[in-house]
């Protein structure tokens, strides 16, 4: 072997040792940057059984306001978690809340009504008419973070003791959930014992496969008092 060509077989050891070297620095960044960003939280995923996957950057994005303030201020350990539960197939789904909060503490319902009228309030409305306004409402959430709600609201006539001529019986709703696709349509009735009903019909369909129906609504009478509720949980 002639000078030359030793030389040239030196160079061609040093640039391979200086190359897996470099190899070897780039690989070692980029697992630091995978461990920060999985220690930072913003990489954070999870995939339910279904295969839908949600992000810790798409709860974020459509939390309101209020919600997102609450969410960021959980530790990094309760927003991972977080991120798991709204994954989860059954969060937020009628008759599956239950079967939820056993699974996750700290996944609830809550569930508010409007206020009837006082006792003490009956005998000086027993003689007035007008209109009332009632409502039925449930909020799905976990660790105090509200990710989404049903709402049925009827407004009708009174006289007295009696509720009739429903002015509107309707549903709202919000839904903060990734993944997750709500319909409604509304049925009322003007019963003959002077009170009158207000339900609304709910189907909820997460990832595009699972699909729930449930009834929430009420039946009232003039003051507003409750005489039945229907709970879609």
């Amino acid at each position: 072997m002639t000078l030359a060509e030793q030389q040239q077989g030196k160079l061609m050891n040093g640039f391979r040792r200086t190359l897996i070297a470099v190899l070897g620095a780039i690989a070692c960044l980029l697992g630091l940057a995978a461990q920060t960003a999985s220690a930072s939280g913003l990489a954070d995923t999870s995939t339910g059984p279904e295969g839908t996957t949600v992000t810790r950057a798409q709860i974020i994005e459509r939390l309101n306001p209020s919600e997102r303030a609450k969410f960021m201020a959980l530790s990094e350990a309760e927003q991972r978690r977080s991120v798991e539960v709204v994954s989860d197939p059954d969060f937020a789904v009628p008759g599956r809340e239950a079967a939820v909060a056993k699974k996750y503490p700290g996944a609830a319902t809550r569930v508010a009504t409007s206020e009837s009228a006082n006792p003490t309030d009956v005998q000086q409305a027993s003689a007035m008419a007008g209109t009332r306004n009632s409502w039925y409402k449930q909020w799905w959430t976990f660790l105090g973070v509200t990710y989404a709600s049903v709402q049925t609201t009827a407004q009708y006539q009174t006289s007295g003791a009696r509720a009739y001529g429903i002015e509107y019986c309707q549903g709202s709703y919000t839904n903060l959930v990734p993944g997750r696709q709500i319909s409604y349509w509304p049925s009322y009735t003007n019963n003959s014992d002077g009170t009158i009903t207000c339900r609304t019909n709910w189907t909820v369909i997460k990832a595009g496969i699972q699909e729930v129906n449930g009834v929430q609504g009420f039946r009232v009478n003039g003051y507003g008092t409750f005489i039945r509720k229907w709970s879609i949980d």
